[in-house]
């Protein structure tokens, strides 16, 4: 097993930990030492790692980091924890920034187990900057934060090949943002410029708006391109998986379920639990007489006990990580601690348990 599949199993199980926690020394044990072990760190060795180091400030002495990783008997990155309970806040970082003003090591990191922001001085020489340049759900992790990740293992950590490669990653990052707000609903300033681009005449309002309005339609069309042409790789590739699907009559159910997920933008987790809490509530008061069925839906992952991703009872799970819903005189509890594409399964499943069509689904996951 490589490490990126390390991390991965990891993760599955951290859903299962979370609720049992609610101190920040469990969260140590729990979640950020064992991840430091798969990252290959010896924990119990204080060469390289030691827990509450003294890093002495100015006339304030006895100050203490959480955790620092050493390398070649120096500090490289110090770890400022805090409970899982905890959502992270620009704030804890004042602490984590006097320790890392005031030692040798280049990069600081915020972590309550589950998300981790990831610190430098690339603004400043000496001085950590405000903002992270990586920051990582393990909950909603992609591919590529994993292998972000991966790269501050202990086998293959290198502080200079790092550290040149922080600005690439921070403007990377923010690029990714902002297209991906662009996409969804782009500003004037860059329908203008794509405007520019293809039209030789004057953009006036309405033909600004005009490109406002197909920009979303055309990155969506070269994605769906783009998901049809993986699909059918992958389907050529794998000719077990195609003997399979044939018999199951599946290839087309396959295809529709990609091209209906890819119709919902979950850039951020956010957006994914909307569409789950969407659909539960469109359920419960569409279908009350028979939205008990809701219960003997299985989760997309079965990670924590109970299985169902909705039940009638309280299971003492973190609270952003619940949604309450009112379903006659009880509360129902709506699990939504899973990455986000299973979460926008889930909200589908929901509706086709129903028996509702995609179309319909399209409408009922888009109503404001």
């Amino acid at each position: 097993m490589d490490l990126e599949e390390e991390i991965n199993k990891f993760i599955e199980t951290m859903p299962e930990k979370i609720e049992y926690i609610d101190t920040e020394e469990t969260t140590k044990i729990s979640l950020i030492t064992p991840m430091l072990r798969i990252l290959g760190y010896d924990t119990a060795d204080p060469r390289i790692v030691k827990a509450e180091y003294i890093a002495d400030i100015g006339t304030k002495k006895a100050e203490k980091v959480d955790i620092a990783i050493f390398k070649d008997g120096e500090p490289t990155i110090l770890i400022e924890c805090k409970s899982v309970k905890d959502k992270l806040r620009k704030d804890h970082i004042s602490q984590l920034y006097r320790y890392y003003n005031v030692t040798s090591a280049k990069f600081g990191v915020l972590t309550n187990g589950v998300e981790y922001m990831f610190f430098t001085d690339s603004n400043n020489n000496g001085q950590m900057d405000n903002d992270p340049f990586l920051h990582i759900d393990l909950l909603d992790a992609s591919k590529k934060d994993i292998k972000e990740l991966a790269r501050f293992s202990h086998d293959t950590y290198d502080q200079n090949k790092l550290y040149s490669s922080v600005e690439l990653l921070k403007y990377t990052t923010l690029t990714q943002e902002y297209l991906e707000n662009q996409i969804s609903q782009p500003d004037d300033e860059f329908a203008r410029v794509i405007g520019k681009s293809v039209h030789k005449g004057a953009l006036h309002s309405k033909r600004l708006d005009i490109f406002k309005k197909i920009i979303p339609d055309v990155f969506k069309s070269i994605i769906d391109d783009k998901v049809d042409k993986r699909l059918q790789k992958a389907i050529k590739e794998t000719d077990i998986e195609i003997k399979t699907i044939k018999e199951n009559n599946s290839i087309e159910q396959v295809s529709n379920h990609y091209k209906l997920c890819d119709s919902f933008d979950i850039s951020k987790i956010g957006s994914a639990r909307k569409y789950c809490i969407k659909a539960a509530k469109y359920v419960i008061e569409n279908d009350f007489s028979d939205c008990k069925k809701l219960l003997e839906i299985p989760r997309t992952k079965d990670v924590i006990t109970p299985t169902n991703f909705l039940v009638s009872k309280d299971c003492n799970v973190r609270e952003d990580y619940v949604e309450k819903i009112a379903v006659g005189n009880e509360i129902w509890y709506l699990f939504l601690n899973l990455a986000r594409d299973d979460i926008l399964d889930n909200a589908i499943n929901i509706l086709k348990k129903f028996s509702y069509s995609d179309d319909r689904i399209k409408q009922i996951l888009t109503l404001d």
